[in-house]
């Protein structure tokens, strides 16, 4: 017989469980005569058996990495990171993440005040060694400044405003 076992980080080896006695699925009597996990020795019977290993996830660790909008060019910096206790071999996505408040304190309160969640990693795989990223994703407000033109009429019955220029900014800027 041959026995193959693979060792997976983050999980763990539980038991065997006979899935085919022969070329049938297995009688529960069958599943109690050939079970290998509480028995020194089975009588081998005159069929074939096949096991499947069953196996346990355990807790790891992953990382959320925050990042902020650069303020004067594309794309976004390193805001701050926090680890995570997670269950490998689970799917998370990074919205679930999005609350920085246990990093906070290493925030920039201005940052902080004007800026909004943007978007963040999804269905990520938590590998059971710990080397799991989950980035999370937040963008700077915008602001508009417009400079005006004003002229009064010829009637002195009002003003007029002209906008002759402005632009529009990111918070930080």
């Amino acid at each position: 017989y041959n026995v193959i076992l693979y060792i997976i980080i983050g999980i763990i080896f539980n038991s065997w469980e006979l899935t085919e006695y022969g070329n049938s699925t297995p009688t529960a009597q069958q599943k109690t005569d050939y079970d290998i996990n509480n028995s020194v020795q089975i009588l081998i019977p005159n069929a074939d058996l096949t096991y499947k290993a069953k196996w346990t996830t355990t807790d790891t660790t992953l990382t959320v990495v925050y990042w902020l909008e650069k303020a004067n060019t594309e794309g976004y910096g390193y805001w701050g990171s926090r680890q995570i206790t997670a269950h490998s071999n689970t799917v998370v996505n990074g919205d679930t993440y999005k609350d920085y408040s246990e990093i906070a304190d290493t925030l920039d309160s201005y940052e902080k005040m004007y800026s909004y969640y943007s978007h963040a990693d999804t269905n990520v795989t938590v590998e059971g060694d710990g080397s799991t990223v989950v980035n999370v994703y937040y963008n700077r407000n915008r602001y508009t400044l417009k400079f005006y033109y004003a002229m009064s009429s010829e009637s002195g019955t009002g003003t007029t405003y002209y906008v002759i220029g402005g632009s529009t900014y990111r918070f930080g800027a």
